[in-house]
């Protein structure tokens, strides 16, 4: 068990290396000049991006589409719940066993809404490539999946 938590969770280090390089260059533009005028404090910009941008009440998505929300939520914390298992079974087995075990239940949730929203958006005819979310919601569920199976 200790052998496919390690393997696992090695992947999952190259998934987030190369899933994170991709989306940074694609953000940086390939050194295209930028000719938008500066507005406001840069640091606080990016402070919101991560905190208050994210809230329910700043997310169009709630409102439009609020079972598709609510799932992504439940995947995602499933999904940390059980990298952070496989993390400890990795620094610490016993622990990670008893956390693996208390994330079981939040698995299946998570995988129920992963395969949820992968149904959703299969069925979905906007151009594929819209959107990077649906390589991280196959990603997210095959982990879960996978880590979900490690007997605690």
């Amino acid at each position: 068990m200790l052998i496919l938590a390690k393997v696992l969770l090695v992947l999952s280090v190259v998934w987030t290396i190369a899933a994170l390089t991709t989306q940074l260059l694609g953000a940086w533009g390939g050194g295209r000049r930028d000719y938008s005028r500066p507005a406001g404090d840069r640091r606080r910009g990016v402070t919101y991006s991560f905190t208050g941008a994210m809230l329910p009440k700043h997310k169009e998505s709630v409102r439009l589409h609020p079972v598709k929300f609510a799932a992504g939520v439940t995947l995602h914390i499933g999904t940390l719940l059980i990298l952070l298992g496989s993390l400890c079974v990795v620094i610490w087995p016993p622990a990670g066993r008893v956390v693996l075990l208390i994330a079981r239940p939040f698995a299946l949730f998570a995988l129920l809404a992963g395969v949820y929203l992968l149904e959703e958006s299969s069925s979905d005819q906007r151009p594929r490539r819209l959107s990077c979310d649906r390589r991280n919601d196959h990603a997210s569920v095959a982990w879960v999946l996978l880590s979900a199976r490690i007997r605690a």
